[in-house]
């Protein structure tokens, strides 16, 4: 294969882990470097003359073709775009920047340098789902939620923070504001703006945790307030602010007040629950409403002791202080009000608010007391609610702000940290995690919390095969929590109950946890001690652990991937062979690696925090260098940014020298910064006049090897001509000889007619090959249907084989209309099937076989003859080259490098498969589009 005039640039190119090739304005490979082709898993001579089309995912086609052609209207000298490549079936997403070649302001040729990006955009894509994922947790909590960095900054506000305070602001448009700011715009909202001004400034010189601190607001609303400061190795990264709406609770609060006020006003006038008892606590007597509420008569509880009648045991136990210190002001003729759970005649508590009264005989000794009763059960229900889902959220807080800000070497600590505030929490016995090993078909305990007095089990519970816990593993690979309130309704010899049993396990809950699309593992609760029926907040607290523990798996993955895509990027810049170096917003260098210190003699210490302008560039140059960087700063405008120019630089030696430049400008904590990539081109810009002039050196020979071959063709169709007018004349002449001497002269007349014929043909070949490569054959598409095309060929020149054999034509899917050249497609048919009969003489019928697929004609011409060497198959498409094994048959060595050409030309995929004594098969593709 001839060298193409810009290799030498490409072979001179930095190679790294960069594919680089080139094609021509056609969209044709005609150079591909050593990864480009690994890639490919084809050899170079199977990918040249290829369209780049044939490589990239078919709905990216259009996006393709539009972007080359764009470069090339515009005549952009660089560009960058991302696309999915296709090879062997496998995709692949490249960044891939592309280069015009031009000569003469006419691109000849486009280079291109890509780099498989499909990590890096599958870890962009994954990082920005775990960001939102946590964020919208936050974002549907049922409160106002701020987050505070240390700058004093929004980090993130929740949608609750704008409608609770009016902000007409969104929070997307909040981040990154000043707190303070956004404060004093709302102050107004608050009942007393000077208190809840000293508030914040307390809470945030302090930087201690301060929980349901109680706000009003000015219209009247009633908001709680919880402040959360944050650090990471006890240094202050910010806080979080926490707002609740409690109007409703509040104002329950004061309904309950108002409602105790009230009634010791009416008391006096409204019959409630009445009680009397002696100073023993011997029931005297009880009015309707209290038997009503209690649901006995009068008879079943008189004359027995109230303690006995309405408190269980266990309550007793608990409630003798206050029942004994109520009792002994009594004794003093003191009054009381208090709260008191007691049982009614079924067993069930009902909570009672007594307000108890001395009562005196008329000496003013105490002789019993008269218990009012009022039954606040509804309240109080409303009330345990209302705490439980205050300390619900307090937690679920607290668990969000743990794991989202959980540093590696604290995760065990803080994961057991948080299953005990759980276990704690709900009152179970043991709170555990297990680890899902699908590729092991395992699963393992790799954290437990148990409350005291109960045994852990974690060590005897890994490595579990899941096939001895089936319907556990199906349960939670549906999404769904396995939960068994009691384990002894289990049938016996049931695969969880012979697990649970033996761990003492009386009820258990566990819920899956899924991260990345799969199923990582399950956290649970269990109960030993006693029976627990597991209620929705007991679940929704696990499935929301579930959650922060799949967002936690999930960044501690994407960290791992992170720092070890930094570890690859910072060996690949050490190791890059391009200079690169980074400066921020003032000109001063930040990174040089060792490209550079190779390139320009500095080293990476004599260049930190210099003026890069001081250094590389040329004192001419250096101004503009300082203007453009400016007018960028100021405008967002940079025309030499983005784009490969040329320049001159100099060393520390003071040495001048041409360098190519790409200036890649970024912003980082809102900082700019500018990477530029460079490369010393002084043997490029030699090589460049080098390939310039033996371009031209090629280019005259390439005329004079027209010329010669065209006077050859034409002087040697002359005495040709000649040769073959006077073989007739003396084919007509021989009927004048003797008879017996007739058939030996007829035989030498056809011998010289045949090679007089064959010398013609290779004439003609080396005609059409010459006006091929001259480029004077034009092509003339017209719509033909090939099955007669091909059957038309067969019966004009291949009907009457002298060995008796036939063309074997198979037709496959049903015909359509094909546009191509019909004398160029005619020779190149003609040429294969020719050389199938010639090279397998003796073996079966060789076949043409046409198969219609959705967008191509695949024509195929196939024999079972002497086929190709191994060693001679990259060569058989040379001009004048013949395989080893043909020897002794007749040939020129030029039919397949015609058929070739012809076949590039029309834009057809040809290749062919072959194996020595087995035969060969040759295939074209033919675009049903074209």
């Amino acid at each position: 294969m001839q060298n193409h005039p810009f290799s030498t640039v490409a072979n001179k190119l930095p190679q790294g882990l960069d594919l680089i090739y080139r094609f021509n304005p056609e969209g044709k490979f005609t150079y591909v470097n050593e990864n480009a082709r690994a890639v490919f898993n084809l050899s170079v001579d199977e990918i040249l003359g290829k369209s780049y089309l044939e490589f990239v995912r078919e709905d990216y086609q259009e996006k393709v073709i539009a972007f080359y052609q764009e470069q090339l209207r515009l005549k952009q000298k660089s560009t960058y775009f991302e696309f999915p490549f296709i090879a062997e079936g496998k995709e692949t997403w490249i960044g891939q920047t592309i280069e015009l070649l031009c000569e003469k302001d006419k691109v000849v040729e486009m280079l291109g340098v890509a780099r498989p990006i499909t990590e890096l955009r599958k870890t962009r894509r994954q990082l920005r789902e775990s960001d939102e994922h946590l964020l919208a947790l936050l974002m549907h909590l049922d409160a106002a939620i701020l987050i505070e960095d240390a700058e004093g900054k929004i980090r993130y506000v929740n949608q609750n923070f704008s409608d609770y305070f009016r902000l007409e602001a969104s929070p997307k448009e909040l981040e990154g504001a000043v707190c303070a700011e956004v404060g004093a715009s709302i102050v107004h909202l608050f009942k007393n703006p000077e208190a809840f001004i000293q508030g914040i400034g307390e809470r945030l010189q302090e930087r201690t945790i301060k929980r349901s601190e109680r706000i009003l607001m000015a219209d009247e609303r009633v908001m709680e307030r919880d402040y959360i400061p944050m650090f990471i190795d006890e240094e202050y990264q910010g806080h979080l602010w926490v707002y609740r709406d409690v109007t409703m609770r509040y104002l329950t609060e004061q309904a309950l007040i108002e409602s105790e006020k009230k009634y010791r006003e009416v008391i006096q006038n409204i019959n409630l629950g009445l009680m009397e008892v002696n100073n023993e606590e011997t029931i005297l007597w009880a009015n309707e409403s209290f038997l009503r509420a209690t649901g006995y008569n009068l008879k079943e509880i008189q004359g027995k002791n109230a303690r006995e009648v309405f408190l269980e045991v266990e309550d007793t136990k608990a409630l003798e202080p206050i029942l004994d210190d109520t009792q002994t002001e009594r004794n003093q003729g003191k009054s009381s009000v208090y709260e008191l759970p007691i049982r009614n005649r079924f067993g069930e508590q009902i909570w009672m608010m007594i307000s108890g009264a001395p009562i005196k005989d008329i000496s003013g000794e105490v002789i019993g007391s008269l218990g009012i009763h009022h039954n606040i059960t509804p309240l109080k229900e409303l009330q345990n609610q209302l705490e439980y889902r205050i300390k619900l959220q307090s937690i679920l807080l607290q668990l969000g702000k743990d794991l989202i800000f959980l540093k590696p070497e604290n995760e065990r600590s803080v994961i057991n940290h948080t299953l005990g505030k759980l276990g704690s929490f709900v009152n179970a016995d043991r709170v555990y995690i297990f680890d899902y090993h699908l590729e092991k078909l395992q699963t393992s305990n790799t954290f437990e919390w148990c409350a005291e007095g109960i045994s852990p089990e974690i060590d005897n519970l890994q490595e579990v095969p899941l096939e001895a816990i089936p319907d556990w593993y199906e349960t939670h690979l549906a999404g769904k929590a396995m939960v068994y309130d009691n384990v002894s309704d289990l049938a016996k010899g049931h695969p969880v109950r012979e697990i649970l049993e033996p761990q003492g396990i009386q009820s258990i809950i566990t819920v899956p946890i899924f991260g990345n699309e799969k199923l990582q593992g399950f956290i649970g609760f269990d109960a030993v001690r006693s029976l627990k029926k597991w209620n929705d907040d007991e679940t929704e607290l696990l499935e929301f652990m579930a959650q922060m523990l799949a967002g936690h798996y999930i960044k501690k993955e994407f960290e791992n991937q992170l720092s070890a895509s930094e570890f690859r990027m910072r060996t690949i810049l050490e190791n890059a062979l391009d200079a690169v170096i980074t400066i921020n917003d003032e000109g001063l260098v930040e990174q040089w690696n060792k490209q550079a210190e190779e390139i320009f003699g500095y080293t990476e210490a004599e260049v930190q925090g210099k003026l890069l302008s001081t250094l590389i560039i040329p004192e001419k140059f250096a101004a503009a260098h300082e203007q453009g960087m400016h007018h960028y700063l100021e405008t967002g405008e940079g025309p030499v940014l983005n784009q490969r120019i040329e320049l001159v630089g100099h060393d520390k030696a003071g040495k001048h020298f041409p360098i190519e430049l790409s200036i890649v400008p970024f912003l980082m904590n809102g900082k700019h910064y500018f990477s530029s990539f460079l490369r010393d081109i002084t043997a490029r810009k030699q090589a460049e006049e080098d390939m310039n002039l033996a371009l031209e050196q090629q280019k005259e020979l390439a005329r004079m090897k027209s010329r010669l071959i065209s006077m050859a063709s034409h002087e040697f169709r002359t005495p040709l001509t000649t040769i073959k007018a006077n073989a007739e004349m003396l084919e007509l002449w021989t009927q004048k000889i003797p008879e017996n001497h007739q058939a030996k002269a007829l035989k030498y007349l056809e011998r010289l007619n045949r090679e007089t014929n064959r010398l013609s043909n290779i004439m003609t070949d080396i005609l059409v090959l010459g006006r091929l490569e001259s480029g004077k054959i034009k092509i003339s598409r017209k719509s033909i249907d090939l099955v007669g095309f091909v059957q038309d060929i067969r019966d004009r020149h291949f009907a009457s084989q002298a060995d008796g054999r036939d063309l074997n034509i198979k037709l496959i899917g049903g015909p359509k209309l094909v546009k191509i050249d019909p004398e160029l497609m005619e020779h190149i048919i003609q040429n294969l099937v020719g050389n199938a009969f010639k090279y397998s003489e003796g073996a079966p019928n060789p076949e043409l076989h046409l198969q219609y697929q959705d967008a191509v004609v695949r024509l195929s011409v196939k024999d079972y003859g002497i086929g190709i060497p191994e060693e001679d198959q990259n060569k058989i498409f040379n001009s004048f080259f013949r395989a080893d094994n043909t020897r002794g048959i007749q040939g020129s060595g030029m039919g397949l490098s015609v058929v070739k050409q012809m076949a590039d030309m029309q834009n057809l995929n040809l290749r062919f498969f072959s194996q020595e004594n087995e035969g060969s098969e040759f295939v074209i593709d033919i675009p049903l589009d074209l």
